[in-house]
């Protein structure tokens, strides 16, 4: 499998990243328009799609990069080393499944434990999700909040945001705190914050 294919995975990932930016961007401008006046929970759900668009593309982009290295792609520069002989992607995405119908890739956990049998030293996947793992985490709540509607994933949402913030509301919604600024002073927003983290983590996945 040729290079270029890696270089597509990466390049589909910060196009997605740059697509989510670039709504929210738009619609903050729409919002800040007298005659055009859009609705602060409008605003709140544009972060909410874009941080979601996100994170699924993270997702879609480690199992690619993986299926790609199991298939024997590499870089000019780069190759990881296998414990297995190359298979094609049908059979790749079967060995990674295992008995579910796909691979968990928000399982941190699940992925080392992958990238560990199938790559020497589990590289070059064990060591960028181990230093993003505890943002990682914190953006998989944020996610759940998102998602799904059980109050345990309301509580963990909570506390992140407790711990992150000073002024925390009960009805503060996910939205809200991913457009607030991570640190006071600065204009960098929450959602700016860990996607730079998944940006870092990429770079080093395929390091194009």
């Amino acid at each position: 499998m040729a290079p270029s294919r890696l270089r597509e995975i990466s390049r589909n990932f910060d196009l997605t990243i740059r697509k989510g930016f670039e709504w929210i961007r738009v619609i903050n401008e729409q919002s800040n328009k007298e005659k055009m006046k859009i609705r602060q929970e409008y605003v709140h759900f544009s972060y909410e799609l874009a941080f979601i668009k996100i994170f699924v593309g993270w997702e879609k982009f480690l199992q690619e990069s993986f299926i790609s290295y199991m298939a024997g792609a590499g870089l000019v520069h780069y190759k990881p080393k296998l414990y297995l002989r190359k298979v094609n992607r049908d059979h790749a995405l079967k060995i990674l499944s295992g008995t579910e119908d796909y691979p968990d890739w928000s399982k941190i956990d699940e992925v080392y434990t992958l990238a560990k049998l199938y790559f020497v030293g589990g590289r070059p996947f064990t060591l960028p999700l181990q230093q993003i793992e505890i943002h990682f985490n914190e953006m998989k709540k944020i996610r759940n909040a998102i998602v799904h509607i059980s109050s345990k994933a309301k509580e963990k949402f909570e506390g992140l945001v407790r711990a992150k913030i000073a002024n925390y509301r009960s009805d503060m919604c996910p939205g809200e705190f991913l457009g607030i600024p991570s640190k006071q002073g600065e204009s960098e927003t929450f959602i700016e914050y860990y996607v730079s983290f998944l940006e870092a983590a990429s770079s080093k996945i395929v390091p194009i």
